[in-house]
């Protein structure tokens, strides 16, 4: 009897070690949203960055960097990111992007801050620059175009392979395949102009990280299958932009509001804008959106959202406006963005305008 009840706690003891191992492992695998603001100013020695999500863990947090190869950050007595106070930035360097494993409580969370060189010109090339350029729209070409004509944004549209991989189309039909019905090897078979293929999300974040001038808005497409496919295609989304540490590079719009509340929801910090217009500024500002990316048609008769969005605290972009008049009006009113397939005839008008001032 001792024998049989020396042998069962033992047991018990060690079911419990292996769940505690299991748990712990868990916690470590963990989803951390991370920080929410990925951007490092430049020439500002001990220039604040940001602060971590709670989310995850105890009251009693324990925030530390456990890998920082530049020498360059630290974590200030609140648990916020910032650069050392004899430190900075700066733009002159070959390297302008930082990799760093935050401790959190335990839960390792490696993320990529990136020096703040960013265009603030205001204009968002459409699919990528395509129209002027012989290649295609949602393209590496086109996003390569983007970023040489020196655009400060550039959209593209994804869609959810039958295998589960974000890729670039405007439709879901794209050189006769459907992309949600079929498997991502058969879509990168698809030939596009220049010689390319169809690209997945992954190579365009890839290219994006490249520099620190130019980047992208997101825009997921709803899914022809199911809205649990969409919200699907999000969640990837935003893991993938996890995994590739390329959220100071990205925002997310999308005609489908779920989606962007997945998004938002997955991770706090992550900033959307709203395409659709159904909503009033004011209902998506209670929905924590970043911003409105509505239709040029919806300034037309109403000056004011402009005003209405920025008192909230909330962006404003317009879509898709090729004519120079409309690009002039809405400049006019103070807009953030501008979305067009003319990046080239945008850029020169500003351009034009800084020279006059």
């Amino acid at each position: 009897m001792k024998a049989f009840t020396v042998t069962f706690y033992v047991l018990l003891l060690t079911l419990a070690i292996q769940n505690s191992c299991q748990t712990t492992k868990s916690n470590n695998d963990k989803f951390h949203p991370g920080i929410n603001n990925y951007l490092v100013p430049v020439n500002s020695k001990g220039a604040y960055i940001g602060e971590f999500a709670k989310e995850g863990t105890s009251s009693q947090e324990v925030i530390s960097i456990s890998n920082d190869l530049s020498g360059l950050f630290e974590i200030d007595f609140r648990g916020r990111l910032k650069l050392k106070k004899d430190k900075e930035a700066s733009p002159d360097d070959d390297i302008f992007k930082y990799e760093l494993t935050i401790d959190i409580n335990g839960m390792e969370k490696k993320i990529v801050v990136v020096e703040d060189e960013f265009l603030s010109n205001k204009v968002v090339a459409h699919r990528g620059a395509w129209k002027n350029t012989g290649t295609s729209q949602n393209s590496m070409g086109s996003l390569k175009n983007a970023i040489k004509t020196g655009s400060a944004w550039s959209e593209l549209d994804i869609w959810l392979s039958a295998d589960g991989v974000p890729v670039l189309s405007h439709d879901a039909v794209i050189g006769g395949i459907n992309i949600e019905e079929s498997p991502i090897k058969e879509i990168k078979k698809v030939a596009l102009a220049n010689g390319e293929f169809v690209p997945t999300l992954e190579e365009c974040l890839d290219l994006i990280m490249t520099q620190n001038k130019t980047r992208i808005f997101i825009e997921i497409k709803p899914s022809a299958i199911s809205p649990e496919r969409t919200i699907l295609l999000a969640k990837k989304t935003v893991n993938l932009v996890h995994s590739k540490k390329a959220q100071g590079w990205v925002k997310y719009i999308s005609f489908d509001i779920n989606s962007l509340i997945a998004v938002m929801e997955h991770d706090p910090f992550a900033e959307a804008a709203y395409l659709g217009s159904d909503k009033t500024i004011e209902e998506l500002h209670d929905l924590n959106f970043w911003g409105v990316d509505f239709n040029r048609g919806m300034f037309e008769n109403n000056d004011n959202l402009v005003a209405d969005a920025h008192e909230l605290g909330m962006t404003v972009n317009v879509w898709t406006v090729n004519d120079p008049q409309t690009m002039q009006h809405l400049l006019d009113l103070g807009v953030d963005f501008i979305t067009t397939d003319q990046p080239e005839i945008l850029l020169s008008m500003i351009a034009q305008q800084q020279d006059q001032r």
